[in-house]
C-alpha cells in the first residue's frame, strides 16, 4: 500500500513537499498505527501525529501517558515524526475538530498538513470537509483547497481489512494479563507496555493463576 500512496500523492502535485498528519490514541500502538504512520512516511517530507485525548490518563480508556505514548511511537519510528498533544474538546462538529487540531499544530511551529492518514472510514468523516478523500474522489468542496488551489487529501485505511484487532480489544487482554495482545503489538514495546500500564487495572496476578490451574 505504501508505494500506492505515493504515487496517488504524485497525482495531486505532492513530490517533495508533502505535510502528513495523522490523530491517534495509541492506547496501545499496535500494527494497525504503524501500518498508518507507515503509510504517511512513503508520502511525506514532514510526519506529524497528533497524540488524542492528552488530558487523561490511568483510566480504563487511556490507561497511558502522553509520555508513555510517545516513547511507544519512538520506539518504532525514532525521530522520523513530529508530535503534537491534543485534548477531546467536546467538538460537536467535525470543522471545530479540524480547527483545533490545525491551530495546535501552528502554535509549535510546524507547517499546515496538506495530507491526512486516517486508521478507519469512520474517523475519516472528523477531516473530510478539510481534506479531499484520496481512496474515493468525487467532486472538491471549496474547503478542500489551499490558497495555491491545490487539493488537501486524505488517506484512509480499514482495520477489518487487516484483522489487526482494535486498542480496546487489545487493552482487554493486557487487563486480563493475556499475552496473546503481543502479537499485535511491536516487540520493542511490550515491555514498556507491562511496565507502564496501570496495576490497579489488571485483574490480580494470583486470579490469572487461579485460571491456568
Amino acid at each position: 500500500m505504501n508505494s500506492n500512496i505515493k504515487n496517488i500523492a504524485e497525482q495531486y502535485g505532492y513530490t517533495d513537499n508533502g505535510v502528513g498528519f495523522g490523530a491517534f490514541r495509541a492506547q496501545p500502538l499496535h500494527y494497525g498505527h504503524i501500518l498508518t504512520i507507515n503509510n504517511m512516511l512513503s508520502a511525506c517530507q514532514i510526519s506529524i501525529i497528533g497524540l488524542g485525548s492528552c488530558q487523561e490518563s490511568g483510566t480504563l480508556k487511556n490507561p497511558f501517558t502522553p509520555d508513555v505514548r510517545k516513547k511507544m511511537i519512538t520506539n518504532v519510528f525514532g525521530n522520523k515524526v513530529k508530535f503534537v498533544q491534543l485534548v477531546d474538546i467536546g467538538a460537536k462538529f467535525p470543522k471545530e475538530w479540524v480547527d483545533y487540531c490545525i491551530g495546535k499544530i501552528r502554535s509549535i511551529g510546524l507547517p499546515e498538513p496538506n495530507m491526512c492518514f486516517s486508521g478507519s472510514i469512520a474517523d475519516e468523516g472528523w477531516y473530510t470537509d478539510h481534506f479531499f478523500p484520496a481512496n474515493f474522489p468525487g467532486t472538491e468542496k471549496p474547503t478542500q483547497i489551499d490558497s495555491s488551489g491545490r487539493k488537501r487529501i486524505i488517506f484512509s485505511s480499514e482495520r477489518h481489512e487487516t484483522g489487526i484487532p482494535s486498542a480496546t480489544e487489545l487493552r482487554s487482554l493486557i487487563i486480563q494479563r493475556n499475552d496473546e495482545w503481543k502479537r499485535w503489538v511491536h516487540e520493542s514495546n511490550h515491555q514498556l507496555i507491562e511496565d507502564q500500564f496501570p496495576d490497579h487495572l489488571r485483574v490480580p496476578k494470583s486470579t490469572t493463576n487461579l485460571k491456568g490451574k
